[in-house]
């Protein structure tokens, strides 16, 4: 084989990777960017699913007592902590519970009582 036929087949050959390189430093912010959103997606439908199941659990212990002491509310919000785990509750984790009434004389429904518990964010 001659030299220029060498030189030709190498000229090719390296083209061809030059060519592999440039796309690849053209597609792979997209896929790291796929990547990490796929994480984050993932991390959040995580959460988005253990609010849920506080939500679900808390509102099921409330409505299966005829009445609700502050200290079995107090458990309660404890309990929501253990729910969230392995994230943390924090905090800024805080559980509202309201008993809401609508008399069949009034046009709007009342707020009987209101409990709020949970972590240090600031709240009115």
């Amino acid at each position: 084989m001659n030299l220029t036929a060498k030189y030709n087949r190498l000229r090719r050959s390296y083209g061809q990777r030059g060519v592999a390189a440039v796309e690849l430093a053209l597609v792979f912010p997209i896929l790291l960017i796929l990547l990490l959103g796929g994480m984050d997606m993932t991390r959040y439908l995580l959460y988005q699913q253990k609010v849920d199941r506080i939500t679900f659990s808390i509102a099921d212990m409330v409505a299966q007592s005829a009445s609700v002491t502050k200290v079995q509310l107090n458990d309660i919000v404890l309990a929501a902590g253990q729910i969230m785990q392995p994230f943390t509750f924090g905090n800024n984790g805080v559980v509202i519970v309201s008993s809401i009434y609508k008399d069949p004389n009034q046009a709007y429904p009342t707020i009987r009582w209101q409990y709020v518990g949970g972590g240090g964010l600031a709240r009115s």
